[in-house]
């Protein structure tokens, strides 16, 4: 209903669709949040879609529409390829091909990493966060790991989801000390909780045989 399925059209269906939008596009990557959906090709462009009732498209304030029924290209990126996204509750975060971590959207617990409580409708780089190769949104907080192996976690911190060993929210990044003697290789979240995998690299896009 807010065309987070990439129809031309806010209905529902109850088979696969294709994404036509998209069928031409080479897409290596997708991410699903609450009622919005992103997609990044092989060239590294990133397309939004769906509800953009807080700006988690990252298309900007000449978006006016509160939600984006068919994929767009966020021009923020337009020569700026990006590698991974990764859509939460009503937030965007992706990396660049440089490591560089950039968010949108809601961001009232600190889960964008900008060191203030706030909403942005147009990607916003984090400066505290280089060299990283996956982020990962949760609810209402964001994991994200670089290249060293090391894990920082921000945003809402009930449950104990970020690993500091309190429920204090963090407004921007986070190294989790409890990680900090390991080679972490991939990370995941979700609604309370985080995830570490050491170890050797995860295949991200395992080749077919």
């Amino acid at each position: 209903e807010d065309g987070q399925l990439g129809l031309p059209h806010a209905l529902g269906t109850d088979m696969p669709a294709e994404v036509k939008a998209l069928s031409a596009r080479g897409v290596v990557l997708v991410s699903a949040g609450r009622a919005h959906s992103a997609a990044v090709t092989h060239d590294g462009g990133l397309y939004t879609w769906g509800a953009n009732n807080y700006g988690q498209t990252g298309l900007g304030n000449g978006m006016p529409w509160s939600s984006v029924l068919v994929p767009r290209f966020v021009n923020a990126f337009l020569g700026v390829p990006v590698s991974i996204v990764s859509c939460g509750h009503n937030f965007t975060a992706c990396v660049t091909g440089v490591g560089e971590v950039w968010t949108w959207g809601l961001g009232y617990s600190g889960q964008l990493g900008l060191s203030r409580v706030c909403i942005e409708r147009a990607p916003t780089r984090v400066y505290t966060l280089r060299n990283i190769v996956q982020v990962v949104c949760g609810d209402k907080h964001t994991l994200a790991l670089d290249s060293g192996g090391a894990v920082y976690s921000f945003g809402s911190g009930g449950y104990g989801r970020l690993g500091h060993g309190s429920e204090m929210d963090e407004l921007e990044p986070r190294r989790v000390a409890g990680l900090s003697h390991l080679q972490v290789s991939h990370i995941a979240c979700s609604y309370y909780h985080s995830v570490a995998l050491t170890g050797a690299p995860y295949p991200m896009f395992p080749r077919s045989a």
